[in-house]
């Protein structure tokens, strides 16, 4: 049977001499988000750590506003890791934006900072959080890096979209990259 080319593609079912059987989940370890909650940076820090990726955070930003270009428009966005908001919470302030992060204290930096009503932030491990509502747009920058399960992580982040996933790696973005053109759907033009 020919390899199937559609999203549906399972291996085991279309390459069966391929399989390999998945690791074992990883368990949360007890310290983890100990380090977000009880550093002292602060919003300089932030800002460096933004410029250390800003091409990747411009490709994001050019990303979205054609997307939303193409139509229809995301009308609601969930950052993972969103960290102190900056920029997106002051970007996005338009639309029905939600960020999460592990740190309580930037958790309470974004709710005094930004006091927009179509901003929600909460504090939380968003493997284990449970999720009421799905957004348009479920977008994360060098998180997956500090993630106990990427397989978990990957997966939530489907899971409570309605349309779209972006995310980046703190290692791996690629300046050489080229911008490519996309229809509403989010598929290649040609």
């Amino acid at each position: 049977m020919p390899a199937s080319t559609s999203l549906d593609y399972n291996p085991a079912v279309d390459d069966p001499a391929d399989t390999k059987p998945l690791p074992d989940v990883p368990e949360k370890p007890a310290d983890y988000g100990q380090w977000w909650n009880t550093n002292e940076h602060g919003a300089d820090w932030y800002r460096t750590i933004y410029g250390y990726r800003r091409k990747a955070h411009e490709y994001f930003l050019r990303w979205f506003w054609r997307a939303n270009e193409l139509g229809p428009a995301f009308r609601s966005v969930l950052e993972v890791g969103c960290g102190r908001g900056d920029p997106y919470a002051a970007l996005l302030e338009n639309y029905q934006y939600t960020g999460i992060d592990i740190s309580q204290k930037e958790i309470e930096w974004c709710r005094q900072h930004y006091r927009t009503p179509r901003h929600r932030f909460w504090c939380g491990d968003f493997l284990t959080e449970e999720f009421r509502e799905r957004s348009d747009l479920v977008f994360s920058h060098a998180v997956i890096d500090h993630v106990y399960d990427i397989n978990r992580f990957l997966a939530r982040m489907v899971s409570v979209s309605n349309r779209c996933i972006f995310l980046t790696a703190y290692r791996g973005w690629f300046d050489g990259l080229a911008w490519l053109p996309m229809d509403a759907s989010g598929h290649l033009l040609p």
